[in-house]
Order: C-alpha cells, then sequence, then structure tokens
C-alpha cells in the first residue's frame, strides 16, 4: 500500500486517532494490557482444568421445542438463531425462516434469496436486531431491514464499496460495519454511516500483514457485535480485547487471555492458518447478562462453552466429551446440554440443538413437546430455552 496513503488515513482526525491508538494499544497480549487496569477473563487457565459445566448454576428452568419440519421450512447446516417474545429466528445461508416461540410451529419465510425487488443475496452473521425487532440482510452494499410479518422495512445503501457481513446499528441511525483485511493491506477497520447512506466515521486498521503466495482466505466471522445495558461491544477475533463501541469511541472493556493459545495477527497471512488456528482457543459467540459474560470457542473442531461470572471473577470452561460439542449439562430435566448461542430481551440463553445420534437419545427423554412433536434424526434442530437466574 502506498506509505503516503496509509499516513493520510492513520491521520484522519483526532477522534479517529483516539481509535487508532486505542486500538492499537489492546491488539497485543492480555499481560500487556495491565497499564489499562482491565478485568482480565483467564480463558487458558479456565481451559486447562476444564470442568462439567452444570446448567442450574445459571438458570433456573429449561424448555426445549422441536422446530417444525417439512418442505418449506427445512433448516440448512449452520443455521444461527435469535428469540423473540413471538417468534423463533432462524438464519442459514439462502433462509429466513420463522418459528412460533411456544410451538415451534413453523409461520413464514421472510425475504427471499435472489436478485429481485426486496431480495437479498445474503444473509448476515447477526441477523436479528431484538431492541427494534428487525432482521438483516444484504444485497450488494445495500442493509435490508424485514419486518417480522416479512414485510421490507427499509432499504440502507452503504456510502463505502464494500459492506461486510458483520455490522450492527450503534445508535438510532447510525451503523457500523467490520471490514475484514483479507488482503492484508486494507486501510479500514470500521465503516460507520448513517441510515440515509452518508459517511460517518471511518476507523483505520493499523495491522496490515504480507501475504504467504497469492492465495487469500476468508475465516467466516472475524468479529462480532452485540448489545448489554444500552451499550454496544465489539470484538475481533485476532485481538484479545473486547471493546464498547459508540459513534466517538472505542474504549477496552475485557480483555480475553489465551496465552500462548491465542489467535494474533500474525497468522493472518499466514497459508496455513487455518492449520495453525485448530490448536489455538478461538473465541466466538459473546454475549453479556447483568451477572455473567458467556463466550463459546473452537478447538481442535469441538466447541466448548463457557462463562465467566463478573461479581467473583472465575471463569469455567465445559468439559463434558459425552457429545461432539461441550455445553452446559442439563441437570433441571436431564435432557441433553446446550452450547448457547445468545440471550434473548427476555433474560434467556438459547441455543439450537441438531438431533443427531449422539444426542437423539438424550433429546427423546423430553417427548413429547410441544403440540405432541417428536424428533428423528431427519427433524428440523431442537431450540433449547433456558431462563437465568
Amino acid at each position: 500500500m502506498n506509505p503516503i496513503l496509509r499516513a493520510a488515513y492513520l491521520l484522519n482526525t483526532l477522534t479517529t486517532l483516539f481509535f487508532l491508538l486505542i486500538n492499537f494499544s489492546c491488539s497485543q497480549h492480555a499481560e500487556e494490557n495491565s497499564s489499562l487496569d482491565l478485568e482480565t477473563i483467564n480463558v487458558k487457565e479456565a481451559f486447562d482444568k476444564k470442568e462439567k459445566l452444570l446448567l442450574s448454576e445459571v438458570a433456573s428452568n429449561i424448555e426445549y421445542i422441536p422446530l417444525e419440519t417439512n418442505e418449506k421450512c427445512f433448516i440448512d447446516n449452520y443455521a444461527r438463531i435469535a428469540i423473540d417474545k413471538d417468534f423463533i429466528v432462524v438464519v442459514s445461508f439462502r433462509q429466513i425462516f420463522l418459528f412460533d416461540r411456544i410451538s415451534g410451529d413453523f409461520v413464514r419465510e421472510v425475504g427471499a434469496y435472489g436478485k429481485g425487488p426486496g431480495e437479498y443475496t445474503a444473509t448476515t452473521h447477526q441477523p436479528f436486531d431484538a431492541e427494534r425487532r428487525i432482521i438483516y440482510a444484504v444485497r450488494g452494499k445495500d442493509i435490508l431491514e424485514y419486518n417480522l410479518d416479512g414485510s421490507l422495512n427499509r432499504t440502507i445503501t452503504s456510502p463505502f464499496d464494500f459492506l461486510g457481513l458483520t455490522f450492527t446499528m450503534i445508535n438510532t441511525g447510525i451503523y457500523a460495519s467490520y471490514m475484514p483485511n483479507v488482503l492484508g493491506d486494507s486501510p479500514e477497520f470500521l465503516f460507520l454511516f448513517d441510515a440515509e447512506g452518508n459517511e460517518v466515521k471511518v476507523v483505520p486498521n493499523v495491522n496490515f500483514y504480507e501475504r504467504e503466495g497469492k492465495l487469500f482466505n476468508f475465516y467466516g466471522k472475524e468479529a462480532e457485535f452485540y448489545k448489554h445495558d444500552n451499550r454496544n461491544y465489539f470484538k475481533e477475533i485476532w485481538n484479545d480485547t473486547l471493546f464498547i463501541l459508540s459513534p466517538d469511541t472505542l474504549v477496552p472493556h475485557y480483555v480475553f487471555n489465551a496465552g500462548d493459545m491465542s489467535i494474533n495477527f500474525e497468522l493472518r497471512g499466514k497459508q496455513d492458518a487455518r492449520d495453525l488456528m485448530t490448536d489455538l482457543l478461538r473465541i466466538q459467540n459473546i454475549f453479556e447478562s447483568t451477572d455473567n459474560i458467556f463466550f463459546s470457542f473452537s478447538h481442535n473442531q469441538q466447541i466448548y462453552a463457557a462463562y465467566h461470572n463478573k461479581s467473583n471473577s472465575e471463569t469455567k470452561i465445559s468439559n463434558y466429551t459425552e457429545f461432539g460439542d461441550n455445553g452446559f449439562v442439563d441437570d433441571i430435566l436431564d435432557i441433553g446440554h446446550l452450547v448457547p448461542q445468545g440471550i434473548s430481551n427476555q433474560n434467556e440463553l438459547y441455543g439450537l440443538i441438531i438431533p443427531d445420534s449422539l444426542t437423539l437419545t438424550y433429546l427423546k427423554k423430553g417427548e413429547p413437546y410441544a403440540n405432541g412433536r417428536s424428533i428423528s434424526l431427519d427433524s428440523n434442530p431442537v431450540v433449547g430455552i433456558a431462563k437465568l437466574h
């Protein structure tokens, strides 16, 4: 990249420089952040002493809702869900489905995959705004906002040439979109723009790398946003710091210390980065309640559920090897286990359970479910919803 162009981005404005310095200072390992007096989530320490996590530690009850299965609503792999007071929102690559929150009955498809009016070309990594009750999808540089009744609420066109699949509305009318540095020389880190498509701010990137060879890799969801207590939070997988995000500031909140198992930006351009990351702790799906910060991470192709207790600063990581992934063991109804995907506005921890050969026996302990629905290996997933203390 041209040095003059890079310097221009780094010296954009004093406010942008503040973003830059905060981001730069917190891109190092946790031990280097001690001067910021941040609380540390000791992931490596907890990983070394993994334990069975009981659901009753964080929740008072749980319900299981098998989703209706038919040719109109068969859910693809790698689906993401969100829980509304009335609906279960299920999103995969080319699907946006609504199911009834109580019965699990299929309600409707929202939008459609395609290039026609009101159609989307991609779903997003974080598709549901629970406060506004809006489902997001994208078409090129456009954000499509769908209402839960299936109608198109509005279309927002990004002023930038690139719109990532990871974005959020950080306050009324201001959107933030993450820019994955795929080629190694991207000058942008975050884009901020308003609902009219006007640029608000560009947060510059400070991490650059040389690619090994001509190939480049995407790593799925490389960053994530979440909301809690009227604040917005942001974390990138290449960075150990969880930030509080507003239109004017990017302030460190917590540091995830994975020690020698942490993922850092030096890996980003390596040809064997995917293989190297397999043995490291890729932290993902972060969300927060009044008492805990929940998260999960992948290691050696397994998913581990974890949480950090804010009051006693204790971090726990699951180790329940009877299943392929490691979730909270249901000691309330004695049905399976739960790897959480998020927290609803009703203070509910929720996750999606695939009825494969390892879990089907345990799930059948709960039959019959809503409307007498039973499950089999060919069924749509089961949604687990646990009410937090």
